[in-house]
Protein backbone atom coordinates (compact mmCIF):
# COMPACT_ATOMS: atom_id res chain seq x y z
CA UNK A 1 0.00 0.00 0.00
CA UNK A 2 1.44 3.68 -0.65
CA UNK A 3 2.42 5.68 1.95
CA UNK A 4 0.25 8.68 3.08
CA UNK A 5 2.49 11.80 2.87
CA UNK A 6 2.35 15.76 3.52
CA UNK A 7 1.44 16.26 -0.49
CA UNK A 8 -1.73 13.49 0.10
CA UNK A 9 -2.86 15.20 3.33
CA UNK A 10 -2.76 19.14 1.71
CA UNK A 11 -5.02 18.17 -1.04
CA UNK A 12 -8.25 19.22 0.66
CA UNK A 13 -6.55 22.36 1.97
CA UNK A 14 -5.05 23.11 -1.57
CA UNK A 15 -8.56 22.11 -3.09
CA UNK A 16 -10.71 24.81 -0.84
CA UNK A 17 -8.45 27.20 -0.38
CA UNK A 18 -6.40 28.04 -3.42
CA UNK A 19 -8.35 26.85 -6.69
CA UNK A 20 -10.95 28.88 -5.97
CA UNK A 21 -9.01 31.95 -5.71
CA UNK A 22 -7.13 30.94 -8.80
CA UNK A 23 -10.05 30.35 -10.37
CA UNK A 24 -11.67 34.15 -9.98
CA UNK A 25 -8.30 35.44 -11.01
CA UNK A 26 -8.21 34.03 -14.22
CA UNK A 27 -12.16 34.31 -14.95
CA UNK A 28 -12.54 30.53 -15.00
CA UNK A 29 -16.25 29.47 -13.94
CA UNK A 30 -15.74 25.82 -14.98
CA UNK A 31 -12.33 23.52 -14.78
CA UNK A 32 -12.77 20.08 -16.13
CA UNK A 33 -9.72 17.13 -15.50
CA UNK A 34 -10.35 14.33 -17.90
CA UNK A 35 -8.23 11.26 -17.73
CA UNK A 36 -8.22 7.47 -17.69
CA UNK A 37 -5.58 5.00 -17.15
CA UNK A 38 -2.47 4.38 -19.50
CA UNK A 39 -2.85 8.41 -20.45
CA UNK A 40 -3.15 9.84 -16.78
CA UNK A 41 -3.49 13.60 -16.86
CA UNK A 42 -0.08 14.90 -15.16
CA UNK A 43 -2.08 16.91 -12.52
CA UNK A 44 -4.20 13.89 -11.67
CA UNK A 45 -2.91 13.44 -7.37
CA UNK A 46 -3.70 16.88 -7.28
CA UNK A 47 -7.21 16.12 -7.26
CA UNK A 48 -6.93 12.58 -6.16
CA UNK A 49 -7.44 10.48 -9.38
CA UNK A 50 -3.83 9.38 -10.02
CA UNK A 51 -5.02 6.02 -9.82
CA UNK A 52 -8.57 5.94 -11.60
CA UNK A 53 -9.18 3.40 -14.20
CA UNK A 54 -11.49 4.28 -16.72
CA UNK A 55 -12.52 7.51 -18.16
CA UNK A 56 -12.99 9.89 -15.60
CA UNK A 57 -13.64 13.68 -14.98
CA UNK A 58 -13.30 15.81 -12.05
CA UNK A 59 -15.18 19.06 -12.32
CA UNK A 60 -14.88 22.03 -10.14
CA UNK A 61 -17.31 24.93 -10.90
CA UNK A 62 -17.29 28.15 -9.58
CA UNK A 63 -20.12 30.34 -9.06
CA UNK A 64 -21.38 33.25 -6.88
CA UNK A 65 -18.83 32.78 -4.15
CA UNK A 66 -18.24 29.01 -3.60
CA UNK A 67 -16.41 26.01 -5.11
CA UNK A 68 -18.66 22.99 -6.34
CA UNK A 69 -16.35 19.76 -6.39
CA UNK A 70 -17.97 17.18 -8.32
CA UNK A 71 -16.39 13.75 -9.62
CA UNK A 72 -17.38 11.35 -12.52
CA UNK A 73 -15.85 8.12 -11.99
CA UNK A 74 -16.74 4.22 -12.56
CA UNK A 75 -18.56 2.53 -10.39
CA UNK A 76 -15.52 0.45 -9.40
CA UNK A 77 -13.50 3.59 -8.88
CA UNK A 78 -15.88 5.53 -6.82
CA UNK A 79 -15.78 4.12 -3.59
CA UNK A 80 -11.81 5.30 -3.36
CA UNK A 81 -12.54 8.48 -4.70
CA UNK A 82 -14.89 8.97 -1.95
CA UNK A 83 -12.39 7.86 0.87
CA UNK A 84 -10.75 10.59 -0.25
CA UNK A 85 -13.28 13.25 1.18
CA UNK A 86 -12.31 15.54 -2.02
CA UNK A 87 -15.59 15.83 -3.22
CA UNK A 88 -18.91 17.07 -2.63
CA UNK A 89 -20.68 14.41 -5.00
CA UNK A 90 -19.15 11.32 -6.66
CA UNK A 91 -21.36 9.76 -9.35
CA UNK A 92 -20.62 6.34 -10.07
CA UNK A 93 -21.33 5.26 -13.88
CA UNK A 94 -21.90 2.36 -15.62
CA UNK A 95 -22.35 0.97 -19.10
CA UNK A 96 -23.50 4.40 -20.02
CA UNK A 97 -20.47 5.62 -19.64
CA UNK A 98 -19.01 9.43 -18.37
CA UNK A 99 -20.93 11.72 -20.89
CA UNK A 100 -24.72 11.39 -19.43
CA UNK A 101 -23.24 12.72 -16.01
CA UNK A 102 -20.62 15.39 -17.95
CA UNK A 103 -23.72 16.67 -20.30
CA UNK A 104 -25.93 17.29 -17.16
CA UNK A 105 -23.50 19.02 -14.85
CA UNK A 106 -22.91 21.01 -17.91
CA UNK A 107 -26.22 22.17 -18.60
CA UNK A 108 -26.98 22.98 -15.23
CA UNK A 109 -24.20 25.04 -14.42
CA UNK A 110 -24.04 26.72 -18.15
CA UNK A 111 -20.42 27.99 -17.30
CA UNK A 112 -18.92 30.88 -19.53
CA UNK A 113 -15.63 29.61 -19.69
CA UNK A 114 -14.43 26.00 -19.47
CA UNK A 115 -10.38 25.22 -18.63
CA UNK A 116 -9.23 22.31 -20.38
CA UNK A 117 -5.78 21.19 -20.03
CA UNK A 118 -4.23 21.51 -23.06
CA UNK A 119 -1.29 23.74 -23.50
CA UNK A 120 1.65 24.50 -25.78
CA UNK A 121 3.88 25.76 -23.56
CA UNK A 122 3.06 23.42 -20.34
CA UNK A 123 3.93 19.99 -19.79
CA UNK A 124 2.08 19.42 -16.73
CA UNK A 125 -1.00 21.41 -18.11
CA UNK A 126 -1.54 19.58 -21.07
CA UNK A 127 -2.64 15.93 -20.35
CA UNK A 128 -5.85 15.99 -22.55
CA UNK A 129 -4.93 13.96 -25.08
CA UNK A 130 -5.91 14.56 -28.55
CA UNK A 131 -8.77 11.48 -28.72
CA UNK A 132 -10.07 12.65 -25.28
CA UNK A 133 -10.14 15.95 -26.80
CA UNK A 134 -12.44 14.79 -29.73
CA UNK A 135 -14.16 12.24 -27.65
CA UNK A 136 -15.55 15.97 -25.24
CA UNK A 137 -16.27 17.94 -28.53
CA UNK A 138 -18.46 14.76 -29.83
CA UNK A 139 -20.72 14.63 -26.09
CA UNK A 140 -20.81 18.18 -25.38
CA UNK A 141 -20.70 19.94 -28.54
CA UNK A 142 -19.36 23.06 -30.47
CA UNK A 143 -21.75 25.01 -28.02
CA UNK A 144 -19.34 24.31 -25.26
CA UNK A 145 -16.33 23.85 -27.02
CA UNK A 146 -16.00 27.19 -28.34
CA UNK A 147 -16.31 28.25 -24.45
CA UNK A 148 -13.40 26.21 -23.90
CA UNK A 149 -9.84 27.87 -22.57
CA UNK A 150 -6.25 26.52 -22.10
CA UNK A 151 -5.47 25.68 -18.25
CA UNK A 152 -2.82 26.63 -18.44
CA UNK A 153 -2.84 30.26 -16.65
CA UNK A 154 -5.06 28.74 -13.85
CA UNK A 155 -2.89 25.98 -13.39
CA UNK A 156 0.48 27.72 -13.07
CA UNK A 157 -1.41 29.90 -10.58
CA UNK A 158 -3.17 26.73 -8.95
CA UNK A 159 0.10 24.77 -8.61
CA UNK A 160 2.71 27.43 -8.39
CA UNK A 161 1.32 29.37 -5.13
CA UNK A 162 1.99 27.44 -2.00
CA UNK A 163 0.38 27.29 1.45
CA UNK A 164 1.67 28.55 4.40
CA UNK A 165 2.64 25.01 5.68
CA UNK A 166 4.39 24.49 1.92
CA UNK A 167 6.59 27.98 2.44
CA UNK A 168 7.57 27.12 6.31
CA UNK A 169 8.67 23.74 4.78
CA UNK A 170 10.89 25.23 1.88
CA UNK A 171 12.45 27.65 4.01
CA UNK A 172 13.88 25.54 6.77
CA UNK A 173 15.08 23.02 3.92
CA UNK A 174 16.80 26.24 2.26
CA UNK A 175 18.12 27.26 5.64
CA UNK A 176 19.16 23.35 5.99
CA UNK A 177 20.97 23.36 2.60
CA UNK A 178 22.77 26.59 2.79
CA UNK A 179 24.14 25.68 6.02
CA UNK A 180 25.74 22.38 4.46
CA UNK A 181 27.13 24.33 2.07
CA UNK A 182 28.93 26.88 4.01
CA UNK A 183 30.02 24.15 5.91
CA UNK A 184 31.60 22.46 3.15
CA UNK A 185 33.09 25.11 1.22
CA UNK A 186 35.63 25.87 3.73
CA UNK A 187 39.09 25.26 4.55
CA UNK A 188 38.53 22.41 6.61
CA UNK A 189 36.86 20.00 3.96
CA UNK A 190 38.33 21.81 0.68
CA UNK A 191 42.24 20.76 0.70
CA UNK A 192 43.90 22.11 -2.30
CA UNK A 193 46.00 19.59 -4.42
CA UNK A 194 44.23 16.55 -2.30
CA UNK A 195 40.53 16.94 -2.25
CA UNK A 196 38.69 15.66 -5.07
CA UNK A 197 34.76 16.95 -6.33
CA UNK A 198 33.05 13.47 -5.36
CA UNK A 199 34.63 13.84 -1.81
CA UNK A 200 32.72 17.37 -1.57
CA UNK A 201 29.66 15.86 -2.68
CA UNK A 202 29.97 12.79 -0.50
CA UNK A 203 30.14 15.03 2.41
CA UNK A 204 26.73 17.25 1.30
CA UNK A 205 25.17 13.53 0.89
CA UNK A 206 26.78 12.31 4.30
CA UNK A 207 25.42 15.97 6.28
CA UNK A 208 22.33 15.91 4.79
CA UNK A 209 21.41 12.22 5.43
CA UNK A 210 22.26 12.96 9.24
CA UNK A 211 20.33 16.16 9.40
CA UNK A 212 16.97 14.16 7.83
CA UNK A 213 17.08 15.34 4.72
CA UNK A 214 18.34 13.99 1.19
CA UNK A 215 20.55 15.10 -1.79
CA UNK A 216 17.50 15.11 -4.72
CA UNK A 217 20.63 15.98 -7.28
CA UNK A 218 24.06 17.83 -6.85
CA UNK A 219 25.93 19.27 -9.39
CA UNK A 220 29.95 20.23 -8.54
CA UNK A 221 32.68 21.43 -10.83
CA UNK A 222 36.36 22.80 -9.90
CA UNK A 223 37.64 24.83 -13.01
CA UNK A 224 36.29 24.70 -16.31
CA UNK A 225 33.02 25.16 -16.92
CA UNK A 226 30.88 21.75 -17.30
CA UNK A 227 27.64 22.61 -17.71
CA UNK A 228 25.15 20.44 -15.29
CA UNK A 229 27.97 17.63 -14.36
CA UNK A 230 27.74 15.29 -11.82
CA UNK A 231 31.03 15.66 -9.22
CA UNK A 232 34.19 13.41 -10.81
CA UNK A 233 37.30 12.32 -9.63
CA UNK A 234 38.80 15.40 -10.15
CA UNK A 235 41.13 16.97 -7.88
CA UNK A 236 40.47 20.80 -6.80
CA UNK A 237 43.24 22.63 -8.07
CA UNK A 238 44.33 26.26 -6.47
CA UNK A 239 43.10 29.20 -8.55
CA UNK A 240 39.88 26.60 -9.62
CA UNK A 241 36.72 28.52 -9.17
CA UNK A 242 34.38 25.64 -7.49
CA UNK A 243 30.61 25.68 -8.06
CA UNK A 244 28.08 24.21 -6.44
CA UNK A 245 24.28 23.49 -7.38
CA UNK A 246 22.54 21.64 -4.71
CA UNK A 247 18.82 20.52 -4.82
CA UNK A 248 17.63 19.10 -1.50
CA UNK A 249 14.72 17.46 -0.51
CA UNK A 250 12.07 17.34 2.34
CA UNK A 251 8.42 15.45 1.93
CA UNK A 252 8.24 15.84 -1.20
CA UNK A 253 9.75 19.23 -1.86
CA UNK A 254 12.81 20.28 -3.64
CA UNK A 255 15.02 23.57 -3.34
CA UNK A 256 17.36 24.70 -5.54
CA UNK A 257 20.28 26.13 -4.22
CA UNK A 258 24.23 27.67 -5.80
CA UNK A 259 27.13 28.63 -4.17
CA UNK A 260 30.63 29.65 -5.67
CA UNK A 261 34.17 29.56 -3.80
CA UNK A 262 37.48 30.61 -5.13
CA UNK A 263 40.21 28.66 -3.96
CA UNK A 264 43.61 30.75 -3.79
CA UNK A 265 47.00 30.08 -5.65
CA UNK A 266 49.78 30.28 -3.57
CA UNK A 267 50.99 33.45 -2.11
CA UNK A 268 48.07 35.05 -3.63
CA UNK A 269 46.56 37.71 -0.51
CA UNK A 270 43.44 38.59 -2.63
CA UNK A 271 40.93 37.48 -5.43
CA UNK A 272 42.06 38.31 -8.99
CA UNK A 273 40.42 41.10 -10.21
CA UNK A 274 38.68 39.45 -13.56
CA UNK A 275 37.38 37.30 -10.83
CA UNK A 276 36.08 39.63 -8.53
CA UNK A 277 34.77 41.25 -11.31
CA UNK A 278 32.59 38.54 -12.13
CA UNK A 279 31.68 37.77 -8.81
CA UNK A 280 30.70 41.31 -8.25
CA UNK A 281 28.30 41.75 -11.40
CA UNK A 282 26.74 37.88 -10.64
CA UNK A 283 25.59 39.23 -7.68
CA UNK A 284 24.36 42.96 -8.34
CA UNK A 285 22.58 41.13 -11.34
CA UNK A 286 21.01 39.14 -8.76
CA UNK A 287 20.09 42.14 -6.27
CA UNK A 288 18.51 43.52 -9.57
CA UNK A 289 16.53 40.63 -10.20
CA UNK A 290 15.09 40.57 -6.53
CA UNK A 291 14.50 44.24 -7.02
CA UNK A 292 11.98 43.94 -9.62
CA UNK A 293 10.04 40.85 -7.95
CA UNK A 294 6.27 42.62 -7.53
CA UNK A 295 2.92 40.41 -7.04
CA UNK A 296 1.55 40.86 -10.37
CA UNK A 297 4.33 41.62 -13.32
CA UNK A 298 5.29 39.29 -15.69
CA UNK A 299 8.30 36.84 -15.17
CA UNK A 300 10.20 38.19 -17.88
CA UNK A 301 10.31 41.68 -16.23
CA UNK A 302 12.75 40.45 -13.55
CA UNK A 303 15.18 38.28 -15.88
CA UNK A 304 15.04 41.51 -17.87
CA UNK A 305 16.53 43.35 -14.80
CA UNK A 306 19.15 40.99 -14.07
CA UNK A 307 20.13 40.09 -17.80
CA UNK A 308 20.59 44.25 -18.13
CA UNK A 309 23.63 44.23 -15.38
CA UNK A 310 25.43 41.19 -17.07
CA UNK A 311 25.32 42.80 -20.46
CA UNK A 312 25.86 46.28 -19.21
CA UNK A 313 28.95 44.83 -18.11
CA UNK A 314 30.29 43.67 -21.18
CA UNK A 315 29.46 39.72 -20.84
CA UNK A 316 27.33 37.56 -22.94
CA UNK A 317 24.43 36.96 -21.61
CA UNK A 318 23.35 34.04 -19.75
CA UNK A 319 21.92 31.17 -22.16
CA UNK A 320 18.88 30.39 -20.16
CA UNK A 321 16.04 31.44 -17.93
CA UNK A 322 17.16 33.68 -14.67
CA UNK A 323 15.09 31.54 -12.35
CA UNK A 324 12.07 29.19 -12.06
CA UNK A 325 9.89 27.87 -9.79
CA UNK A 326 10.35 25.64 -6.83
CA UNK A 327 8.31 23.45 -4.88
CA UNK A 328 7.55 19.86 -5.53
CA UNK A 329 10.04 19.62 -8.29
CA UNK A 330 13.31 21.09 -9.17
CA UNK A 331 11.67 22.91 -11.37
CA UNK A 332 8.37 23.28 -10.14
CA UNK A 333 4.87 24.60 -11.95
CA UNK A 334 4.77 28.31 -12.30
CA UNK A 335 5.96 31.43 -14.74
CA UNK A 336 9.16 30.85 -15.88
CA UNK A 337 11.77 33.88 -15.11
CA UNK A 338 13.11 34.13 -18.68
CA UNK A 339 13.43 36.10 -21.61
CA UNK A 340 11.14 36.63 -24.24
CA UNK A 341 12.70 33.32 -26.35
CA UNK A 342 8.99 31.91 -27.65
CA UNK A 343 10.25 28.83 -28.99
CA UNK A 344 12.45 27.67 -25.88
CA UNK A 345 10.00 28.88 -23.33
CA UNK A 346 6.55 30.09 -24.86
CA UNK A 347 4.46 31.76 -23.21
CA UNK A 348 5.21 30.89 -19.43
CA UNK A 349 7.60 33.86 -19.25
CA UNK A 350 4.32 36.21 -19.62
CA UNK A 351 2.53 34.40 -16.48
CA UNK A 352 2.34 37.13 -13.73
CA UNK A 353 3.79 36.89 -10.20
CA UNK A 354 1.53 36.02 -7.82
CA UNK A 355 1.90 36.10 -4.52
CA UNK A 356 2.85 32.86 -2.00
CA UNK A 357 5.42 31.75 -5.26
CA UNK A 358 8.59 30.45 -4.76
CA UNK A 359 11.05 30.43 -7.05
CA UNK A 360 14.73 30.09 -7.35
CA UNK A 361 16.91 32.90 -8.96
CA UNK A 362 20.07 32.28 -10.82
CA UNK A 363 21.47 34.90 -13.05
CA UNK A 364 25.06 33.74 -14.24
CA UNK A 365 28.13 35.58 -15.89
CA UNK A 366 30.17 33.13 -17.65
CA UNK A 367 33.68 34.15 -19.15
CA UNK A 368 36.68 33.15 -20.71
CA UNK A 369 39.01 33.51 -18.33
CA UNK A 370 42.64 32.82 -19.98
CA UNK A 371 44.71 31.65 -16.71
CA UNK A 372 41.89 29.25 -15.85
CA UNK A 373 42.12 27.13 -19.14
CA UNK A 374 39.35 28.81 -20.90
CA UNK A 375 35.63 28.73 -20.19
CA UNK A 376 34.30 29.56 -16.61
CA UNK A 377 30.97 30.35 -14.96
CA UNK A 378 30.44 32.29 -11.27
CA UNK A 379 26.72 31.08 -10.05
CA UNK A 380 24.51 32.47 -7.14
CA UNK A 381 21.28 30.80 -6.99
CA UNK A 382 18.51 32.14 -4.10
CA UNK A 383 15.41 30.97 -3.11
CA UNK A 384 12.36 33.38 -2.00
CA UNK A 385 8.74 33.68 -1.61
CA UNK A 386 6.68 36.37 -3.10
CA UNK A 387 4.84 38.34 -0.70
CA UNK A 388 2.39 41.16 -1.45
CA UNK A 389 5.13 43.81 -0.77
CA UNK A 390 7.71 41.80 -3.15
CA UNK A 391 10.38 39.01 -2.60
CA UNK A 392 11.49 37.61 1.15
CA UNK A 393 14.82 35.92 0.30
CA UNK A 394 15.30 32.66 2.61
CA UNK A 395 17.72 32.24 4.90
CA UNK A 396 21.23 33.27 4.26
CA UNK A 397 21.88 34.96 1.06
CA UNK A 398 25.74 34.90 -0.15
CA UNK A 399 27.12 38.33 -0.32
CA UNK A 400 30.76 37.28 -0.60
CA UNK A 401 32.73 35.31 -3.03
CA UNK A 402 33.55 32.46 -0.62
CA UNK A 403 37.64 32.29 -0.76
CA UNK A 404 39.52 29.45 0.04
Amino acid sequence: MREIGLLDTLKPQRLNELLPVCMDAHGVSMWILFTREGAVDPLAFDVGFERVVARSAAVFIRSRGTLRKMAIVAQYDADSIREQDLYDEVIGYGAEGVAPALRKIIQDAKPDVVALNYSKSLPIADGLTYGMWSYLHEILGEDVMKRAVSSEPLIVSFRGRKLPIEVALLEQLVIVCQDVLYETLSPQFVVPGKTRECDLAAHIEKRMTELGYEVVMIFLSAGKSRGHSGPSDLVIQPGSLVRVNLMGGNQGYVCDLQRTAYVRRQGETHVPEDIERMWRTTLAANKAGMAAVRPGIPATVVDAAARKVIVEAGYQEYPHAGGHPIGRTVHDVGPIIGPDWPERYGGTVWHKIEPDQVFALEPMVYASVDWLGGPVEIALEENFVVEEEGPRVFGRPQKELIVL
